[in-house]
């Protein structure tokens, strides 16, 4: 089953996709116009946040219109309509069936010309944009859909698409259909929902850095008076006015944001960073929130760092991080083979490949961190092909 290393729980949003997006309000009229959802500014924004190693935020709450989550959602789905708008068009103007005049139709298109470019999109690790189409009129096109695709299974007759869902947060969801064409079997099955998708295609995506997690950047919101800097993907708290004029930044750098803003944007920084405090020596790798120390320049280097690798976070910053690491994170430590998984507070140690690949975890998601790094962390039950998470 190829994957690449995205999954939805751990890399999908944490909310629902119940935006509502106004268009035209006209009281006097009594005009009042909304879509509903945005759904394309979810499925870039969370591939944005995967590509660009960044940690996506574990709200569960809905972001407020005027917040940094929420505008940049909005700015992203208009991104990914303008780039791929046509393709909606274009399926809808299609027929579900092949004819001489208008050509394969939307079954075949999905299962001859778009299904190849996904799987080798999957098969070189990069997950991928996909439009999912219903409408057959211009009045349908709320109906058609974007989601993430990060996985994919031939299996014979029926192939299957891996997919994040933002309607289904912390779901692994399934798309089945038939692998060549089928007359008497056209539709694409949603495995939750039940709904039938005429086809589905590859969007044309680019990934492209939040504006607001550039390095360096100083954030406060516009009613709180807390300055952060964002560092490596955390949102760093400035915890003196010493520590202002310390870490280089002067009150004409700071951009006021909207409230709410910060809380959408974690502590720590994004796995692989490699960190210190600015007033302390030590240097820690950061992996599903959690700081490792690296004990030395040589485990530094063995674990294929350099020290220009280190980024200097404001004081305090490495205090405020997790103490243990995000659900799923998966773990071994340089020089053991052991391979852990750290589920409901332990660390569990995954016995084969096969036990690992069967629970949706990718071999390209294990972190490795200094020997003895795990040492302190409690240690549950082993889980073997056929042990129940």
């Amino acid at each position: 089953m190829p994957r690449t290393g995205f999954h939805p729980v751990d890399d999908g949003f944490k909310f629902r996709n119940d935006f509502v997006n106004p268009i035209i309000n006209i009281p006097l009229l009594g005009v009042d116009v909304e879509t509903s959802g945005r759904c394309g500014g979810m499925a870039f924004l969370a591939l944005d946040y995967w590509y660009n190693k960044l940690p996506i935020p574990e709200t569960t709450a809905l972001p407020r219109d005027g917040t940094l989550l929420a505008d940049t959602i909005y700015a992203r789905l208009a991104d990914s309509m303008l780039a791929n708008g046509w393709r909606f068009f274009e399926f809808m103007n299609m027929l579900d069936h092949p004819t001489q005049l208008r050509g394969k139709g939307a079954a075949r298109v999905t299962r001859e010309d778009e299904f190849p470019k996904i799987r080798a999109s999957i098969d070189a690790g990069m997950p991928c944009a996909l439009g999912l189409a219903k409408a057959r009129e211009i009045g349908q096109l709320g109906n058609d859909h974007w989601v993430v695709c990060h996985g994919y299974t031939t299996n014979g007759s029926i192939s299957r698409l891996l997919i994040y869902d933002n309607n289904y947060p912390d779901k692994e969801v399934i798309l089945e259909f038939t692998t060549e064409y089928d007359p008497g079997n056209r539709s694409v099955r949603h495995s939750l929902s039940g709904v039938e998708w005429r086809g589905f295609f590859m969007g044309a995506y680019a990934p492209r850095r939040p504006w607001y997690m550039n390095g360096g950047i100083a954030l406060k919101e516009s009613n709180a008076a807390p300055v952060h800097q964002i560092k490596a993907g955390a949102a760093c708290w400035i915890s003196s006015p010493e520590e202002f004029a310390a870490v280089g930044l002067d009150w004409s750098q700071v951009r006021s944001v909207g409230d709410g803003s910060l809380g959408q944007i974690e502590q720590y920084p994004g796995d692989g960073s490699v960190v210190r405090d600015r007033n302390a020596p030590e240097v820690c790798v950061v992996f599903g929130g959690k700081p490792f120390w690296i004990p030395s320049p040589a485990e530094l280097e063995a674990l294929g760092y350099h020290w220009e690798d280190v980024v200097i976070l404001p004081s305090g910053s490495i205090s405020r991080m997790r103490s243990t690491p995000r659900e799923r994170t998966l773990l071994k430590e340089r020089t053991k083979p052991e391979v852990y998984a750290f589920l409901g507070g332990v660390l569990r140690h995954i016995l084969s490949p096969e036990a690992l690949t069967a629970r949706g975890f990718s071999w390209d998601n294990v972190r490795v961190v200094p020997d003895g790094a795990l040492t302190g962390i409690p240690v549950g039950a082993p889980i073997r092909g056929d042990t129940p998470l």
